[in-house]
């Protein structure tokens, strides 16, 4: 008796696939297939210019940072050289919240 269920759904299986083989038209396929390659390339681009301007965005910040501290160690360096070596400490740790407010960290 199972084999004549088996046999039974099988049909049903084959004559749903005809039916969608007789409606499904490749060419229209083909171009609906497009269609979504070409939205996925829309937002592969998209993500790929913002991934850009996030980029450029962190070497700026990155310069920034490294124009800071070679700023204030020539400034240290420079109290130092004067005998001033409280002023050079005093310096960076004023200059530190500063800097940090400055480079939006």
């Amino acid at each position: 008796m199972s084999n004549l269920w088996k046999r039974l759904a099988d049909v049903a299986k084959a004559t749903a696939h005809e039916a969608l083989d007789r409606l499904e038209d490749p060419v229209m396929m083909l171009n609906h297939y497009i269609r979504e390659m070409e939205e996925e390339l829309d937002d592969a681009q998209e993500a790929l210019l913002s991934q850009r301007a996030v980029e450029r965005t962190a070497l700026l910040r990155h310069q920034e940072y490294l124009r800071i501290a070679a700023e204030l160690e020539t400034r240290a360096s420079e109290a130092l050289a004067a005998g001033r070596e409280a002023e050079a400490r005093a310096a960076l740790v004023e200059s530190w919240p500063s800097s940090r407010r400055r480079c939006n960290i």
